[in-house]
């Protein structure tokens, strides 16, 4: 379900979080936001902070939900210098659990999508490319 307005949603669910919150479930307007575009259920996304590189694979393999998730989604809240690590990081992750994955950012305030991770042929996250067309897409 392709919608035009979907990066500002998008922004404006993300910023109504605070990513320091130790809940468990403060990402799930951006879950539901993210599931309802592409059309996946809830419980295929699983979003979470991500503050280093180091945060990746307990982040993405903390709970049920995260193992069972086909597509991972990490909020980007650390040092901007260190999203290239993210992304190997995930990556890696992503490829052997056969999973795509995106990372998030945000810039002056605004939440986007950087990073596209998908297995060759997985068209399931073509809206979130036409959303957000300045995202890097990489295979996994």
């Amino acid at each position: 379900m392709s919608n035009p307005n979907f990066p500002e949603q998008f922004s404006a669910k993300a910023g109504k979080v605070d990513p320091e919150s130790s809940s468990t479930t403060k990402w799930q307007g951006v879950r539901n936001s993210i599931g309802e575009h592409l059309g996946l259920e809830p419980k295929e996304v699983y979003v979470t902070t991500i503050s280093s590189p180091s945060n990746v694979r307990p982040r993405f393999f903390q709970s049920e939900g995260a193992t069972d998730a086909s597509l991972l989604v990490g909020m980007c809240t650390g040092d901007p210098d260190q999203i290239p690590a993210i992304v190997a990081a995930t990556k890696k992750i992503a490829a052997k659990r056969g999973v795509s994955a995106v990372l998030a950012t945000r810039d002056g305030g605004v939440w986007s999508v950087a990073v596209i991770l998908r297995p060759r042929g997985d068209e399931r996250l073509d809206p979130l490319g036409k959303a957000f067309p300045e995202a890097v897409r990489l295979p996994v």
